[in-house]
């Protein structure tokens, strides 16, 4: 019985740990979508990412159009997540739509109970 009490804790904490993901991803992309890159800066590990990203000057002239999921891959242990977008966007300088792939890798901190970055920002050219 305490095996069994066990075990569906871990499958709670596990969807907790999801959801938390979902949650915290979601609000990611929407600071994306929206241009908010200093915003964005602060999903980031920067102990474990050294390369800051994109140039500033950049950012400020760079919008996103369309922001598409295309793969999630969580470890089993649910400590990281491995996810793939695609980005469209455009700088208004050049007027000319651009599309990248985002590797993200997400990494969950069990003692803040959150998930953070472990890459850079996408790389906007």
């Amino acid at each position: 019985m305490i095996v069994f009490f066990l075990a569906g804790c871990a499958t709670i904490e596990e969807k907790k740990r999801a959801n938390s993901l979902k949650n915290t991803t979601r609000h990611y992309e929407n600071t994306i979508r929206w241009a908010e890159f200093g915003q964005a800066s602060h999903f980031i590990n920067h102990e474990e990412v050294e390369d800051p990203g994109p140039d500033p000057a950049i950012l400020k002239r760079t919008k996103v159009t369309a922001y598409d999921v295309l793969n999630t891959l969580i470890k089993e242990d649910s400590s990281e997540a491995y996810i793939q977008v695609e980005i469209r966007y455009y700088n208004e300088d050049t007027m000319s739509e651009n599309t990248l792939t985002d590797r993200q890798t997400w990494k969950y901190d069990p003692e803040a109970g959150q998930w953070y970055l472990a890459t850079p920002l996408p790389a906007f050219r």
